[in-house]
């Protein structure tokens, strides 16, 4: 079955609702309705599904992530974490040397610029926006 569906199950306490609430393949969304912020706060923890609606449900954002735990789903799409699934992290070591050093045997007094940089996994072209740390060890 795929779509919002209600379950109303009794439970004895918080580690009982959990087990029951954990106790599935799946965790794309949970909801959990309370008066406690302590309790909230703790459940949201405890509950492996990728969103948690507290005292509401299906409240939704561009701006944040959406993705499941387990059998739904793997990665992020939506918020910061949605634009990191099509990003790489590449460190690139440029020599700014004369002469070619032998890449074994490590000068005194490397002239070497370190740039630690995002890639565009898809498009395979670095942008330039997305440059991260560009310093010289000189």
């Amino acid at each position: 079955m795929f779509g919002p569906v209600l379950s109303v199950i009794r439970f004895k306490d918080e580690d009982d609702a959990v087990r029951i609430a954990n106790d599935t393949q799946f965790g794309l969304a949970a909801g959990i309705w309370t008066q406690s912020m302590r309790r909230a706060l703790t459940m949201a923890n405890r509950v492996r599904a990728g969103t948690v609606w507290v005292n509401n449900y299906r409240s939704t954002s561009t701006t944040s992530p959406f993705g499941g735990f387990k059998m739904s789903g793997i990665g992020r799409e939506g918020g910061m974490a949605g634009i990191k699934e099509y990003m790489e992290t590449k460190s690139v070591w440029i020599s700014t040397a004369t002469d070619i050093p032998n890449p074994f045997i490590r000068p005194l007094r490397p002239r070497i610029v370190i740039a630690s940089v995002a890639i565009q996994r898809r498009q395979g072209s670095t942008s330039p926006g997305l440059l991260r740390r560009f310093r010289s060890l000189q």
